[in-house]
């Protein structure tokens, strides 16, 4: 960047530079810089008059002054929506601050798994026998037969959304009995005002707070969302860089991790950082894929739980193949209200093959026309003894 404003001043032009704060700007620009403006800070004043200008109409609910010290231009444009009113707007901009998640949108609250520890996770083989291998470390560290520099303490998890990373993290820290500390991209961006000193405050706490409660596994979810530095280009690229920096002396810098095995995950590992993956960082990298036929029947039934407890769900693994296993947990899933419908008062009804097919297969046709829940009813029988 800086020698691009140098090529630019030295054939006569202008050059400007914005920046939310000064040291995000090259030092020698801003040294010879002839002007020097510092903007106002925006206003509810302001928020009211873009509200205005974009929407077409002047809200007649405001934001605090609070609330807007903490927009930014990217907050401003992400909010906006075609057909928005101006009250819509603003709404949306304080929904977003005050962290609502799916804001304009119902969202579901995921179920809780009790006890969820590496046997009973399915079509990721080589993730678990690693975490079980890390397990039998962590234990032998705790009886002094082995140190922590001989502990395999770091793992990328890649795969396609819905295979199971975040699971895997949630059962590896359940079966080491250790916490589980979590941290993200984007979870640590939207910490403060996307300030860059901000950022790096939020992902230096997480650090902390992981080597406090050592030993512990450390989740980072998303990891690709940090970009490769080589190929930065755009005019943020200083931020973005010193933001990997950052990450990497948190992961191996003087202050150490000891007791703190670090996991990541990313859906294109190919997009990462070379440095990430060095020796001694994440070194180890585990590929998660669909699941097979064989895993998406115990993957099925681990969801299914007692429901359709001596049902041969073969045929029906066979029907879903291509699908993730949080395909198979919504397709398990039986709404709150139906559950409830079949519910008595002596407790917990099964649910029926034929609801359990129309619900998952619905509207899904075999390749000769037969209806797919019509198939699966027939083989959802119990085998034969």
């Amino acid at each position: 960047m800086a020698e691009a404003f140098a090529t630019v001043i030295c054939q006569g032009r202008h050059c400007l530079g914005l920046a939310a704060d000064l040291t995000w700007l090259p030092t020698d620009l801003v040294q010879v810089a002839d002007i020097r403006l510092t903007l106002p800070a925006l206003t509810p004043v302001d928020v009211a008059a873009l509200a205005r200008e974009l929407c077409g109409e002047r809200p007649s609910v405001s934001i605090t002054d609070d609330e807007t010290l903490a927009l930014t231009p990217r907050l401003l444009r992400l909010c906006r929506r075609l057909g928005q009113t101006g009250d819509d707007y603003v709404r949306r901009l304080r929904a977003v601050l005050e962290g609502e998640p799916g804001v304009g949108s119902k969202q579901s609250t995921p179920a809780v798994r009790v006890d969820l520890t590496l046997d009973r996770l399915h079509g990721m083989d080589e993730a678990v026998a690693w975490g079980f291998s890390v397990a039998r470390d962590l234990k032998a560290v705790s009886q002094g037969h082995i140190t922590w520099q001989d502990v395999d303490r770091g793992c990328l998890l890649s795969g396609p959304p819905g295979c199971g990373k975040t699971l895997f993290a949630r059962a590896l820290a359940a079966t080491c009995d250790t916490p589980l500390i979590s941290g993200a991209y984007g979870e640590w961006h939207a910490s403060g005002s996307a300030h860059q000193g901000d950022f790096l405050k939020a992902l230096r706490k997480t650090f902390a707070t992981a080597r406090a409660q050592a030993p512990c596994i450390l989740f980072i979810d998303e990891i690709d969302s940090f970009p490769d530095r080589g190929t930065v280009t755009h005019h943020y690229a200083d931020y973005e860089i010193q933001i990997v920096n950052a990450l990497l002396a948190e992961i191996d810098g003087v202050q150490g991790r000891d007791g703190v095995i670090l996991l990541a995950a990313c859906n294109h590992p190919e997009k990462l950082d070379p440095a990430l993956l060095r020796s001694g960082r994440l070194d180890r990298h585990v590929r998660i894929g669909l699941p097979d036929q064989a895993a998406l029947v115990r993957i099925l039934r681990e969801h299914l739980g007692p429901d359709l407890e001596n049902a041969d769900i073969s045929q029906a693994a066979l029907f879903g193949a291509g699908s993730s296993g949080a395909d198979c947990e919504r397709s398990s899933e039986v709404p709150g209200a139906e559950r409830e419908r079949h519910v008595g008062p002596c407790g917990h009804r099964p649910v029926g093959r034929d609801r359990w097919c129309r619900r998952s297969l619905r509207g899904r046709r075999l390749a000769g026309g037969r209806s797919r829940s019509g198939a699966c009813r027939r083989d959802l029988h119990p085998a034969p003894q």
